[in-house]
């Protein structure tokens, strides 16, 4: 009995889950179709009409100021003077999206050194880790004149940061409305790729990327759309890490190498850091993580916690995986109610936000790039850091605690 009542509430779960997504979607595609109903009624006069709405709303032409302008505010001004022409709803979050992609990107531009306190490799500031290993102080300092140093500095970001997002590719999967992807490309000049299994989507976010485009939103080009299943793809770095010394021989890297046969069918989406969606279930959410995306130095999960699992059901990373938890985003109700630690939360998300995002770094390579810190000064084209140092390579022993974390999230 008690297995059948568990079952039926399952399934009762389940279908609820899937009501809450498809009305999520459902109202996605709505404002779109009023974006684009404005855009085909006003053809010649859309880009004037946008910019002139952003001025007066924001006093700012931004690019952010104009997306909010053609997603929200012109539309609602149209709906409101010729509600029986236009009837279909403004996309009601855009303060929500925009709000969260800034949290978010905290994960990155904050080292991950950094961002648990309860962690044994805590520093308590990045002045406490500069401080602490002179050496990072001293390659920040040479990294304009150095070519050598600034890639060091480039290929650690887990100790300064992201610092160079325009040169990386951030792909998301589950797409849908494409709005965090582009307030991240408008943020950081990354290119970003949209991978969704929805025609409709797809279509959508294309004809949607393109008024951006000719508004001067987003950059040409630079954001993809593309049609394909996430597990039909193989999400590959874009440049080699220092330290590793996997060959991708399809023998001696992992099954799910892309020179490896069994993958040969899957399409390849180059990807330095990969965004997963809280409406992708969790069991696609771990292949994607073990599987199509091993390779992928960095992963942030948008997840959810207390009431919000109503509607999307939480990821908990395996134990023992190549992945490991290193910082979270939390909304602050959640901080009220208690359910989430404070020493776990890099920043807060606004009050009216239900996604946490969990930054997630690969672990697979972390014994090879110790190795590389440790031999650092002997690495060609590093003379002048070495001589910056008089020599000396010595790491504080929280760095060499952080590069030889167990694979163990039971901490998180």
């Amino acid at each position: 009995k008690q297995w059948y009542q568990r079952r039926v509430r399952g399934k009762e779960m389940d279908l609820l889950r899937n009501v809450g997504i498809r009305g999520e979607e459902a109202m996605e595609q709505e404002a779109l179709s009023l974006v684009f109903q404005i855009a085909a009624d006003y053809p010649v006069q859309l880009s004037n009409l946008v910019r002139n709405t952003a001025l007066d709303r924001y006093q700012q032409d931004s690019p952010i100021a104009l997306l909010e302008a053609l997603v929200v505010d012109f539309p609602r001004t149209l709906t409101f003077q010729h509600p029986n022409i236009y009837t279909d709803l403004p996309f009601p979050y855009f303060k929500n999206y925009s709000s969260l992609v800034k949290a978010e990107l905290q994960l990155l531009t904050v080292p991950a050194i950094l961002q648990n306190r309860a962690a044994p490799h805590h520093f308590s500031s990045f002045s406490d880790l500069l401080d602490s290993c002179p050496i990072l102080r001293e390659a920040l300092r040479l990294a304009p004149t150095c070519p050598e140093v600034k890639h060091f500095i480039s290929a650690f970001p887990e100790l300064f940061g992201y610092r160079d997002m325009c040169t990386k590719t951030v792909t998301f999967v589950g797409a849908g409305f494409p709005l965090t992807g582009i307030v991240l490309h408008i943020l950081t000049g990354a290119s970003i790729n949209l991978v969704d299994y929805s025609t409709t989507a797809v279509e959508s976010a294309k004809k949607f990327l393109s008024l951006t485009e000719k508004l001067g939103i987003t950059n040409q080009g630079q954001i993809k759309v593309i049609l394909a299943d996430a597990l039909d793809v193989v999400y590959l770095p874009t440049s080699k890490l220092p330290g590793c010394v996997r060959r991708h021989d399809g023998k001696s890297c992992p099954e799910t190498c892309p020179l490896n046969p069994r993958m040969g069918s899957k399409m390849i989406v180059p990807t330095d850091i990969l965004d997963i969606a809280s409406a992708i279930c969790p069991e696609t959410t771990g292949r994607l993580i073990e599987e199509n995306g091993c390779l992928v130095p960095a992963i942030r999960k948008r997840n959810v916690r207390g009431f919000s699992e109503v509607i999307y059901e939480r990821f908990n990373v395996r134990d023992g995986g190549r992945f490991r938890v290193v910082g979270e985003v939390t909304p602050p109700q959640n901080i009220l109610s208690g359910a989430t630690p404070l020493h776990l939360v890099t920043d807060l998300t606004a009050p009216h936000n239900v996604n946490s995002c969990q930054l997630l770094l690969n672990t697979d390579n972390f014994a090879g790039k110790w190795r590389y810190l440790e031999d650092i000064l002997e690495q060609p084209g590093m003379e002048q850091l070495a001589k910056a140092v008089g020599y000396d390579n010595q790491w504080d022993n929280r760095v060499k605690e952080f590069y030889s974390m167990g694979k163990s999230n039971k901490a998180l």
